[in-house]
């Protein structure tokens, strides 16, 4: 007998059923927050001033470094 497994996902606001997972970081942290399509609205639409006067950040500055500061780790053992 087949089955068929079906996710919902549930509104963390409202405990509605969620259209998305909506991504955003603060403070250095990454949050994912399920949300139906008016909550991710309101979400977008109160985050809209900090990101229009934000700066869009690099991979590379996630991490502190530039690219040409990554160093190669060999795996090989000590000569």
């Amino acid at each position: 007998m087949a089955q068929r497994v079906v996710v919902t996902l549930s509104d963390d606001i409202d405990g509605g059923t969620a259209a998305e997972t909506v991504t955003f970081a603060l403070d250095g942290k990454t949050y994912e927050i399920d949300l139906n399509p008016a909550n991710a609205k309101k979400l977008r639409k109160a985050l809209a001033p900090y990101m229009a006067a934000g700066r869009k950040q690099t991979n590379a500055s996630k991490h502190g470094r530039t690219p040409a500061s990554y160093h190669h780790t060999s795996l090989a053992p000590d000569p």
